[in-house]
């Protein structure tokens, strides 16, 4: 991948998107499959929808309520289960503190709970008590200690419902308030894995499953719909079948274009590939991604001869 950033004599243009707290939600009624919903919001938006907070799935419930069919959006299930903090804020987390697991022993289930500043797991349907988190609260008090024992995901649902989530700990400062609360019992906290993916590769860790749903499994074949007459509860169903679906779109006056010259270092190589051209974006967003900005689109803009790139002339 590398040998795509040292590559550069070619002119064309790149479409970026900025902000995405400015984006919208676009719901399309004509039946697809994911695939090819996918395919039709890259191309005429920003790409299927990606959800960040309950309180975004307000205004998804009130576009598709009037929707008689499960509705796709931008969750797909992928291959390899990764290790997430519930809490999905985009400035909650500074540099290395979505990554804070003090593991005690190796991870072998998919639900975390804490005892004596470390992080174990267990199946996620064992009955713990939990502490939540209160954004609304400032320093310690933002961590309330639930004594009533409940399954990892009843958890998630009650500090959702009661607070703001399932705490998170991101670093050695908040291992000593929960210590403080938890003393030597064990308690859930906000870590879970699954094999769940964005389409746009967002970090979102999001999930507003219909209660009782198993989602922990690995099979590849199944995507996200919100069900239609479960208020915006999520589902998982085969990509293959066709529904409408919501894209994540952006006003057309947030969009800027820049121009990208590349030096082709490999002649070899052909510009207008599309494995080449999303080689290239790759590395390009991954460079956005490590300056911290949040919720950046890149994508190429297409001319009208059907090439990103035309040969500069000397």
């Amino acid at each position: 991948m590398e040998k795509f950033m040292s590559l550069t004599l070619f002119a064309g243009l790149c479409f970026l998107c900025l902000g995405a707290s400015q984006y919208r939600f676009v719901l399309f009624s004509t039946p697809k499959t994911w695939n090819d919903a996918q395919i039709y919001c890259r191309k005429n938006c920003l790409d299927l929808a990606t959800i960040y907070y309950l309180e975004e799935m307000n205004e998804v419930v009130k576009l598709i309520e009037s929707e008689g069919d499960n509705v796709w959006f931008g969750l797909f299930q992928g291959k390899t289960r990764i290790w997430h903090w519930s809490l999905t804020a985009r400035d909650f987390y500074k540099e290395g503190e979505k990554n804070f697991y003090n593991w005690g022993t190796s991870p072998n289930y998919h639900c975390g709970y804490y005892e004596q500043k470390l992080f174990y797991t267990r199946a996620c349907h064992l009955k713990l008590p939990f502490l939540c988190f209160d954004d609304t609260k400032e320093g310690p008090d933002q961590y309330v200690m639930v004594d009533e024992v409940m399954g990892w995901t009843d958890a998630l649902e009650y500090c959702q419902s009661s607070y703001t989530g399932l705490v998170s700990v991101r670093n050695d400062a908040e291992l000593e308030i929960i210590q403080s609360l938890a003393v030597n019992a064990s308690v859930w906290v906000g870590l879970f894995r699954d094999s769940w993916v964005w389409s746009d590769q967002a970090d979102s860790s999001l999930r507003n499953w219909l209660p009782g749903t198993s989602v922990w499994s690995t099979s590849s074949d199944t995507c996200g719909a919100l069900l239609k007459n479960e208020s915006g509860r999520w589902g998982a169903l085969k990509c293959t079948e066709t529904h409408p679906f919501l894209c994540s779109c952006l006003p057309e006056n947030k969009h800027m274009h820049f121009i990208v010259r590349i030096n082709m270092q490999n002649s070899a190589l052909d510009i207008n590939d599309p494995a080449v051209q999303d080689g290239i974006l790759e590395q390009m967003k991954l460079r956005v991604r490590k300056t911290g900005a949040e919720g950046v689109q890149l994508r190429w803009r297409t001319q009208s001869d059907g090439n990103v790139f035309d040969k500069e002339t000397p």
